[in-house]
Order: C-alpha cells, then structure tokens, then sequence
C-alpha cells in the first residue's frame, strides 16, 4: 500500500507498507500533519482574532485583525495559512487614523481663526474709531483756524457788520 495525504498536509513516517505471509503490515501506519504557517502576533495598537482547525496556525487557520479606536488597519482585514505554509498576506500594521488626526487639527485651527478673526475685526474696529477720533478733531481745528481754505486774506471794500448773523 501507498500512502499520500490532502492538500494542505504532509506524510510522516513511510510512504508504503507492505503485507507480510503472516497477514502483518510492514513498519508503522504513517500520519498527514497538517501544514505550519508561520505564528503571528497582534499588532502593536490592535487585536487578532484567530480560528484553527487543525493546530496553531495551521493549515485552513484564519486570522482576523482589528485596531484600536483612533487607529486604522493597513493590511488586509484577515489571513489565512495557505497549503504552502504561506498567510494568503502580509500581517497588517495599526496607524493613527488621519482622519481622527485632522479632525483634531481643523478644531484647532478653527477655534485659532476665529480667535484671530476676533482680534483682527477688533483692531479693524478700534482702528476706525482711532480715525473717526482723528478726522472729528480736524473738523473742530478747521473751525476755530483763524486761516481761511479760500487762501490769504485780501482787502475788503464795501464791507458791512450784520450784527444779526
């Protein structure tokens, strides 16, 4: 007789026995072992979840991978360990969640911009009370200038007091 084994699990012990003329077989009956694939860890910031049905990571095993909250898996979401002794990929990595990131910094930035629009719209305001200020005052300068806008004074014929006026 000739032994072989499935896919995904490889013989131990002899290939063959023989029937002896006393009606015994020949060595030892050999066994399938299912196939190793290589043992995998959870990645830092993240869980794994494993199923095995022939031993630790074995063949047909799966491995099912997950991050923390704030974090995002890189990778493929599950692995499983192929008749080779191959994981169909590459263990995933746990990275901080850009989104979550970002999030953080539009709040920032927000709250900064709208401090700085505060501070910019109040110095707009203080700045054009500072030259309302201003002008008023040279209103009142103008008036009490004993210096006419018309140039310098020239001789007056003809003049008249209205004491009415």
């Amino acid at each position: 007789c000739t032994f072989s084994c499935q896919t995904g699990f490889v013989l131990t012990g002899t290939q063959s026995r023989q029937c002896t003329a006393t009606g015994d077989w020949t060595g030892q009956p050999p066994q399938c072992e299912a196939v190793s694939c290589p043992v995998l860890d959870a990645p830092s910031r993240g869980q794994i979840n494993c199923s095995h049905f022939h031993g630790n990571f074995t063949y047909n095993s799966t491995c099912a991978f997950s991050c923390e909250a704030g974090f995002v898996r890189m990778g493929a979401e599950a692995l499983w360990c192929a008749a080779t002794g191959n994981w169909t990929h590459h263990p995933p990595a746990c990275a901080e969640d850009a989104a979550s990131f970002f999030k953080q910094v539009l709040v920032y930035s927000s709250s900064t911009a709208l401090v700085a629009t505060g501070i910019v719209l109040s110095g707009a305001l203080i700045i054009l009370l500072v030259k309302r200020l201003s002008d008023k005052a040279q209103e009142k300068k103008k008036l009490l200038s004993p210096t006419s806008d018309l140039g310098s004074p020239g001789i007056f014929t003809n003049a008249a007091y209205d004491s009415n006026l």
